[in-house]
């Protein structure tokens, strides 16, 4: 029995490695004639640094790009920032939903709703008619945050479809939970044989 425990234990530690960090992607892109940025997924900056609050909007510029509509947000220190979205200027978004966050590469800053340092980030900024190069966006630009507990990646492309097919580690995953229960169904099955 106390193998049997220890095994279930192993595979059950299988499942969540590598699933406790939190995420946000955020792409910028061309729809027809308006450039477009969407953020999606979960934060948690409880690890950073808090340093200051200030109202902000969606908006783009070389080292930083906001999504969402007017709020107070509170800005974080301690996350590590690579790369570049390209040199153009400061431009506010003409129209913006969700909560605010963004990335702020000069610092960096980490921005996040002031007062949830844990969260779902769910926002979408638009700029009418323009482009990603007026703005002085670099189609295929990337920024990537990371720091203890999360991350952050901006993409000047557009989001990816739906995965049209599960991936080799979900198939593993799948199959790894199928073997599990099969195991303990079994298990308890000859348990209550005896």
């Amino acid at each position: 029995m106390k193998r049997f425990v220890a095994a279930l234990l192993l595979a059950s530690g299988l499942f969540t490695a590598g699933g406790a960090n939190a995420a946000v992607t955020m792409y910028i892109y061309q729809s027809g004639s308006d450039v477009v940025a969407e953020a999606s997924g979960t934060y948690d900056v409880s690890n950073l640094t808090s340093v200051t609050t200030m109202t902000r909007e969606g908006a783009v510029q070389p080292n930083g790009l906001w999504i969402g509509a007017s709020a107070t947000v509170r800005f974080y220190s301690g996350a590590s920032c690579t790369g570049s979205i390209g040199p153009g200027s400061t431009t506010l978004a003409n129209t913006n939903t969700g909560s605010p966050i963004g990335v702020l590469t000069i610092a960096p800053y980490i921005y996040v709703p002031d007062g949830a340092s844990t969260g779902t980030a769910s926002a979408t900024s638009t700029w009418t008619g323009t482009t990603l190069a007026t703005l002085g966006l670099t189609s295929g630009g990337t920024i990537s945050c990371t720091w203890t507990g999360g991350s952050l990646n901006v993409s000047v492309s557009a989001p990816p479809g739906p995965a049209a097919v599960p991936t080799l580690s979900e198939w593993a995953q799948w199959l790894l939970a199928l073997m599990v229960i099969t195991l303990v169904g079994w298990h308890f099955h000859r348990e209550r044989s005896y």
